[in-house]
């Protein structure tokens, strides 16, 4: 017993004492802040260092530190102090590594803790998105399985790489090189069931990739899942890799399992093409093109059937149907097109569909074309080689058929290069004219060229036509313009009528060759032609001069031959004189016989006379330069008139007696009061007479003696300043009296205001002769604030007497000063004219040009219409200095007649300062009509009575007005009802236009309706003009039962329709009565007569008349009544 207890003590010491030697060794607690009792992992990236924390424990409180025991071969992990840098180098694996704690006075006691660094790439995949071509992407980690997909699908896989290297940390990286990692490249791989091409296409950046740090770039990957992959999970792999600028080569990569899944009655459409090379060509588009469809079997069932469609549009250019029999994979379908109408840029559409249920469709895909426009072609044979057409004549070539257009177009045409010689060529619709130019025809072995353009709106096609223009033998040679047209008369002594130059032209249609010979034939001496010796087409013969022709009379001729036997000739009278013509004009007894005249520079006693009287040149007088007497000398019963300045040679003294009495005569001097000593009266001439003797001539007229009277002239101060100073106008007084002076003139100024300061400048004549005028100043001032506008400011009184009595006349003062109201602008219409059928808009700017603000500004507009002045006035406006204020006025010509299409406008503006000064402006503007060329319009349709009863007469009333430019004599009237059997038609009536007196006329249709039922019916009023329909009316018609009670209405018609009242009633009595009378007329009229006696008898005589008089009297009684009924009920 003792010994077990010996033993048992000695196993507790020694249980102690090895605990007590444990609990001396230092031991590792946390790494990385996790317990080492639990599996650590510490994730590092590649190239970056990561600072992990390492904590541990002695309980005897012994110091320790800490090392690694184990790292498996990885090159950078380190203890310092308390921490563990790990820096893991580009593709290093994971590794476990052992960190031991131990005493630092003695290396043996230690203890061990492990953990696993887990590696991850710098260079990595961090975002994976898979899904079909158009839907929306989902995000897949690395192991996870795709939603299904099934044969033919595109799938999009877009993979997103990134630098996980910051700017701050890059360790691996050495030498002082960014941590830019370059020729990063993204590698796809796939199982085998998936085949090789994996993926088509890789859409990522263009040029070397590179990223900086903590970049990233996204590469797009697409992959059409082969049509025979097997149903089933198939394993994709991105592999990432690059490089930094330090040579560590990085990669990564991300798995992930797409899921195929074949289903029943899969068809796809897989391709579709075309079998022409694009753009597709005129020519090639005009064969069968053919579109290749290519379908595949990619579901897990047996056969088909598939409709196959091609579209342009909505429109179905082809379609087919094929079956895929159960173990055909693959089908290609080929249909045949015709894009013969197509052009430019088009798109077609392929669609693929189940044949038994066409909204299951398998597949569409658009094809985009090009394809050629065919420019139009002429159809064979045409144009001809050559047209021929002869001289002047038109050669007519019809297009329409000639030309054919592959896709139907509509053609149009038009001239290209016309050959100037046929440039009267035109195009009328599809006919051709080619016109050669007058009297032209194309030379041997030449045409003339016409160019055709011929377009279908795309493409354009010149076609040449050749033309031969053959000659004709033409009407052969013509004068055109001959100069001078008629005789001629040279004068030998007068410069300007000595010479004279004939001229032909010559209208030579084929441009021959052609000779003149001008002869010359003395017609007073040797009577043969002299050859003038000129082949030109003009002459001049002279009178004057180293070689004149002699007084007399000659025949000029000239003759053009074409040396053809063709040849015309004009001539002319040619007169050569020394002295005047005119003598015919004065056929008295005593004229001087001017052929008799010995030498026209001198002659004696040269007399005029005509049935007026005569003159009697008491001196010789030369009358060797007058051309014609009759042009130079006048004589009236009570003057004469001789133009000494043309014909100075008559300028001497003569005895005047005109055929004529005076009883107090008065001689005037071109309107002056002869002088004694220049016209002196003859005492006792001849019966009947009146003499005088003038010492020269002008212009003498005689006339009665007139009393002395005063005329003042009108005073008018025009466009004046305003403040202006020192304003002058001539003020003539004229004495209308032709024998009495005018003494004690005076002149004075009436009702004129001082603040004009006026004054007259100069004086008054005194005495004033008769027939004489004087003339003096009036000047004023202007005042800053006179009135705008002419307006009277007093007036001018003149005075005199003669013998005794008192005379005087006055004038009228005017001032219209400068207006500073000015009218900036005046429009009608926005621009355009005044209407007639509706009102007009007027809008008038006006500017306040003066110093002070105006106010109630007011615009009136007058228009003088049909001799009446109508005027419309604008709203009142205040206008500042300075501003400009529009006006608007309103003016309605409608329903007017005007006299004229333009006519006079005036404008007149008034406002007020704040002193109550008024301001005036007033200006005339033209306006004119805005009329149609043609325009006929209904002013007035109505029906004499509306409403009939027992009578059924009534008549549709038409005023027709013209408000065209044109008078029309094609105006057309129709009224119909078909109900009531109406067709009245009045035709060629004649309207005279718009602007003159009668431009409306009125037409009556008589209608009657006896027989027809009652009701209620439309008439309508139609208005032709020259074939058109202008406009239609319609009046309504009641017609009531004979004997029922009429209908008291008031129904309105058209255009002035007459309502029914008692005055309608009237007149329907009325007419009722009249319709007896004739018939009861007529009857009487129709009874026999014994064939050998004529009776005469009046109806009036009758017992009819009487009684039908007295019913007269009964029913415009009742007509009263019914009218005083329907006044009654209306109030």
């Amino acid at each position: 017993m003792i010994q077990k207890i010996k033993g048992l003590l000695l196993i507790m010491v020694m249980v102690l004492s090895m605990t007590s030697a444990l609990a001396d060794v230092p031991v590792i607690e946390t790494i990385d802040g996790q317990d080492v009792a639990d599996e650590i992992i510490v994730d590092v990236i590649e190239g970056i260092e990561t600072i992990i924390a390492v904590t541990g424990s002695d309980a005897d409180g012994d110091e320790f530190r800490f090392t690694i025991a184990d790292d498996e071969g990885f090159e950078n992990v380190n203890v310092n102090g308390d921490e563990i840098r790990i820096v893991a180098d580009a593709g290093e694996e994971n590794a476990d590594v052992t960190v031991r704690v131990i005493d630092v006075n003695d290396d043996d006691e230690n203890s061990d803790a492990s953990f696993t660094i887990n590696v991850l790439p710098v260079l990595d995949v961090v975002d994976l998105r898979v899904g079909k071509q158009g839907g929306n992407l989902v995000a897949y980690q690395d192991g996870n399985t795709t939603e299904e997909f099934v044969p033919g699908d595109t799938v999009v896989f877009q993979v997103t790489v990134q630098n996980k290297y910051t700017a701050e940390h890059h360790e691996l990286i050495d030498n002082g090189e960014e941590p830019i990692i370059v020729a990063v490249g993204v590698e796809p791989q796939a199982d085998e069931a998936l085949g090789e091409a994996f993926p088509e296409v890789v859409d990522g950046p263009n040029g070397p990739i590179f990223l900086n740090a903590g970049e990233r770039e996204t590469f797009n990957l697409q992959y059409q899942i082969p049509l025979d992959t097997e149903d089933g999970q198939h394993r994709v792999t991105f592999s990432v890799s690059g490089a930094d600028l330090d040579r560590h080569e990085y990669t990564s990569s991300i798995s992930i399992d797409l899921d195929v899944d074949l289903r029943p009655n899969d068809i796809r459409l897989v391709a579709t093409a075309l079998d022409v090379e694009q753009p597709i060509t005129c020519d090639r588009k005009q064969a069968q093109i053919q579109v290749r469809t290519d379908l595949a079997n990619a579901g897990v069932a047996g056969a088909q059937d598939v409709t196959v469609q091609v579209l342009h549009g909505d429109d179905l250019l082809v379609t087919s149907d094929v079956t895929l029999d159960d173990g055909v994979d693959e089908l290609q379908v080929a249909q045949m097109l015709n894009l013969e109408n197509m052009t430019g840029d088009q798109q077609l559409t392929v669609r693929a569909f189940n044949t038994h249920l066409p909204p299951r469709v398998y597949g569409t895909e658009t094809i985009d074309i090009t394809v050629a426009n065919c420019a139009p072609e002429a159809v064979v044979g045409f144009p001809l080689e050559e047209y021929d057409v002869d001289e002047d004549e038109t050669l007519e070539i019809e297009l329409d058929g000639q030309f054919t257009d592959v896709e139907g177009h509509d053609l149009l045409f038009a001239l290209g290069e016309v050959d100037e010689d046929v440039s009267g060529t035109s195009l009328d619709g599809t006919t051709l004219r080619i016109v050669p130019d007058a009297n032209f025809f194309s030379a041997d072995g030449e045409t003339e060229r016409v160019t055709l353009l011929v377009s279908d709106g795309i493409d354009e096609t010149p076609v040449q036509f050749n033309i031969v223009v053959n000659q004709l033998a033409d009407e052969g040679l013509a004068f055109g313009d001959v100069s001078p047209a008629g005789d001629v008369t040279l004068h030998a002594h007068f410069e300007d009528q000595q010479e004279q130059t004939f001229t032909v032209e010559v209208q030579n249609p084929d441009d021959i060759a052609v000779e003149y010979t001008w002869t010359l034939r003395d017609l007073d001496g040797n009577n043969d032609p002299v050859d003038l010796n000129n082949n030109n087409e003009d002459i001049t013969l002279s009178a004057a001069g180293d070689d004149p022709l002699e007084v007399g009379t000659y025949e000029l001729k000239v003759l053009v031959n074409e040396g053809e036997d063709e040849e015309i000739s004009r001539t002319w009278e040619v007169t050569i004189i020394d002295r005047p013509l005119g003598e015919d004009s004065f056929a008295g007894d005593e004229t001087t016989e001017i052929a008799a005249v010995a030498d026209p520079t001198s002659v004696n006693g040269f007399t005029l006379e005509t049935n007026n009287g005569k003159i009697e040149w008491l001196n010789a007088v030369d009358i060797s330069e007058i051309v014609d007497l009759s042009a130079v000398v006048t004589i009236t019963s009570t003057s004469v008139n001789v133009d000494s300045e043309t014909a100075p040679g008559l300028n001497e003294r003569a005895r005047i007696t005109l055929q004529n009495t005076f009883e107090n005569p008065v001689i005037t001097r071109d309107g002056e009061l002869c002088a004694a000593n220049v016209c002196e009266i003859v005492a006792d001439p001849a019966e009947g007479t009146f003499v005088f003797t003038v010492t020269g001539f002008s212009e003498y007229v005689v006339g009665e003696a007139q009393e002395a009277a005063l005329s003042v002239s009108a005073i008018e101060f025009d466009n004046v300043n305003l403040g202006a100073e020192d304003q002058t106008v001539d003020v003539t007084v004229t004495n209308t009296g032709s024998s009495d002076a005018i003494t004690n003139l005076a002149i004075a100024l009436e009702n004129v205001d001082a603040k004009y300061g006026a004054t007259i400048v100069g004086n008054l004549a005194d005495p004033l002769g008769p027939g004489a005028s004087t003339t003096v100043q009036l000047q004023i001032d202007v005042p800053e604030n006179e009135d705008g506008g002419r307006h009277s400011i007093g007036t001018l009184k003149v005075t005199g007497e003669n013998a005794g009595e008192a005379l005087e006349d006055s004038s009228e003062i005017f001032l219209d000063t400068q207006s500073l109201l000015e009218i900036t602008k005046f429009e009608v219409n926005d621009g355009d004219d005044f209407s007639i059928s509706e009102s007009s808009d007027i809008e008038v700017e006006i500017t306040n040009n003066l110093a002070v603000d105006l106010e109630d500004v007011e615009v009136t507009v007058t228009i003088d219409v049909d001799g009446d002045d109508k005027d419309e006035s604008s709203d009142e406006e205040d206008v500042d200095a300075g501003d400009d204020q529009d006006f608007k006025i309103e003016f309605d010509l409608s329903g007017e007649d005007m006299d004229s299409e333009t006519f006079e406008v005036i404008v007149e503006v008034v406002g007020e300062d704040e002193n109550n000064v008024e301001y005036r402006t007033v200006e005339t503007f033209t306006g004119k009509l805005d009329l149609e060329r043609h325009k006929v319009v209904f002013s007035r349709v109505s029906l004499s009575a509306t409403s009939l009863q027992c009578s059924r007469q009534t008549n549709v009333e038409v005023i027709i007005k013209n408000e065209g430019e044109s008078s029309e004599d094609e105006v057309e009237v129709r009224v119909t009802n078909s109900e009531l059997g109406l067709n009245l038609v009045r035709d060629e009536i004649d309207i005279e236009e718009y602007t003159d007196n009668n431009n409306d006329e009125r037409e009556t249709f008589r209608l009657d309706f006896t027989g027809k039922p009652a009701g209620s019916y439309p008439i309508n009023v139609e208005l032709y003009n020259d074939g058109d329909h202008e406009e239609t009316e319609t009046v309504t018609l009641t017609i009531a039962e004979c004997g029922g009670s009429a209908p008291v209405a008031s129904q309105t018609a058209s255009q002035g329709q007459n309502s029914f009242t008692g005055q309608d009633r009237v007149a329907q009595l009325q007419a009722e009565l009249n319709r007896m009378l004739q018939a009861s007329t007529a009857q009487a009229q129709a009874v026999e007569q014994p064939s050998n006696k004529k009776v005469v008898t009046s109806f009036r005589d009758s017992n009819m008349y009487v009684g039908l008089l007295g019913g007269l009297v009964v029913l415009t009684f009742i007509a009263m009544l019914l009218a005083m009924a329907v006044l009654l009920r209306r109030k």
